[in-house]
């Protein structure tokens, strides 16, 4: 028991010092739990995902962003189609319909890429539960765009998503056939890394960066 207690005692100074030296350096300083919005989905994590995913972002660097983003999906999803955007459109809560009386269509889309080839429809999710065929009306609505790449992302914090019978309409579509996952906490985390090296002699938008960073290490526990 000794030994136990030795060891807690060892962590606990681990940890103490760890925080100073996080206080020190001003780690602990976050521009969004400073304003209390740390989980809102729409106007944080939508809002700064699709702005630095939109060419015409207030970044103000043209498509550099959503590539590295692309880049990112095609290693991870080893995609067999070509996914290059040319004057890419990126939307916000992409309006397709009122909600059919069976759920199979309309909706929001949280963030919407597309441009004549290609259309990459996102559904966002923090901590808000999965509404009843969500995930299958958007696959439905990318269906009926014809002769184009599609591609139906699901972004959570951890890649799982909360009810998959309830989203899919009792999986009638398939993950990792139909869409696809991604989380927060390795793929957006990563992604915004490369983001930030991009933006390394841009003080504003790194640091802006940093911050949102930041704060889905915080959200996923990785602080």
């Amino acid at each position: 028991m000794s030994n136990l207690t030795q060891l807690f005692n060892e962590i606990h100074l681990l940890i103490e010092k760890h925080e100073q030296i996080r206080k020190e350096k001003g780690d602990n300083y976050n521009l969004f739990q400073v304003i209390n919005m740390t989980s809102d989905e729409t106007r944080i994590h939508s809002a700064m995902i699709a702005d630095l995913l939109n060419p015409e972002g207030l970044h103000q660097m043209g498509d550099i962003f959503l590539k590295l983003f692309i880049n990112k999906l095609k290693q991870q999803l080893k995609l067999d189609k070509d996914f290059e955007f040319s004057h890419p459109n990126v939307e916000r809560e992409k309006y397709i319909g009122a909600i059919s009386e069976n759920k199979d269509a309309g909706g929001r889309i949280d963030i919407y890429i597309s441009d004549k080839s290609h259309h990459i429809a996102i559904e966002n999710k923090i901590y808000a539960t999965d509404q009843e065929k969500q995930l299958l009306r958007y696959h439905n609505h990318l269906e009926s765009v014809s002769e184009v790449n599609k591609l139906l992302l699901y972004l959570s914090l951890y890649g799982e998503v909360n009810d998959i019978e309830k989203t899919t309409g009792n999986n009638r579509i398939k993950e990792g056939e139909d869409f696809f996952t991604i989380s927060y906490s390795e793929f957006i985390l990563n992604w915004l890394e490369e983001c930030r090296s991009k933006a390394i002699d841009k003080p504003l938008i790194r640091e802006g960066i940093t911050h949102y960073r930041n704060l889905i290490k915080i959200l996923t526990h990785q602080m």
